[in-house]
Order: structure tokens, then C-alpha cells, then sequence
């Protein structure tokens, strides 16, 4: 399943690494069951350090220095702390149905070379 989803964004965005689409699914479950993902637990979910899930995160939402995001996610101010967690864009949301809707379909990419 998991494959087919990777294919299946990569057909929208092929230069998507594993990472990245590791880091979005989290957020995109968290904040399916209602929780506030924060970079800080995104990077232990996954398994990663801190300072990579920071990165893909940025990534993810507006961007790297001087290289442009994708959008599918937004750090949002978090009144009770310091922190900023994270959700995802109408755009994510809708990368996301899309890519799964795909999956169901058999329109997908599979050529992972």
C-alpha cells in the first residue's frame, strides 16, 4: 500500500523523498484523529532527528531558505506554548484524497527507478 501511495505522489511530485512522505502521512494521521502534531513529536513518531523532521516539516510547509515549499502543511501558533504544531493545508488534504483515490484506481506510477 504503501508503494502505490509513494507512486501515486510521486506522479504529482517526483522528486518526493520517503522521508518526506513519512513525515506528511504522521501529520496527516495526527491531525485526522484530532490531535496537534508539533515538530518535536513528529521527529520522535517517525523515528528521526529532530533537526530532519524540522527540515522536511519546512519543506512540507513554506520552505528552506531560499527554495519554495510545497504547501501541504502549516505550522500554526499554539496559544498555550511556544510552539507551533502542525496541520495540513487544503492543498495537503487535497494532494492527499487525490493520491489515495489514485491508489484505488490503479493510477499510479510504479516505475521507482
Amino acid at each position: 500500500q504503501l508503494e502505490k501511495l509513494l507512486g501515486a505522489l510521486r506522479k504529482e511530485k517526483p522528486d518526493l523523498t520517503i522521508g518526506a512522505l513519512h513525515v506528511f502521512l504522521h501529520i496527516a494521521r495526527r491531525v485526522g484523529a484530532q490531535e496537534r502534531p508539533y515538530i518535536k513529536t513528529v521527529a520522535e513518531g517517525v523515528g528521526m532527528q529532530y533537526s530532519s523532521a524540522a527540515r522536511l516539516c519546512d519543506l512540507l510547509s513554506d520552505g528552506v531558505g531560499s527554495s519554495d515549499g510545497l504547501g501541504w502543511v502549516v505550522k500554526i501558533e499554539d496559544s498555550t506554548s511556544r510552539a507551533k504544531y502542525l496541520t495540513l493545508t487544503n492543498a495537503g488534504a487535497y494532494m492527499l484524497a487525490s493520491a489515495l483515490k489514485s491508489t484505488e484506481t490503479g493510477d499510479y506510477n510504479e516505475n521507482f527507478d
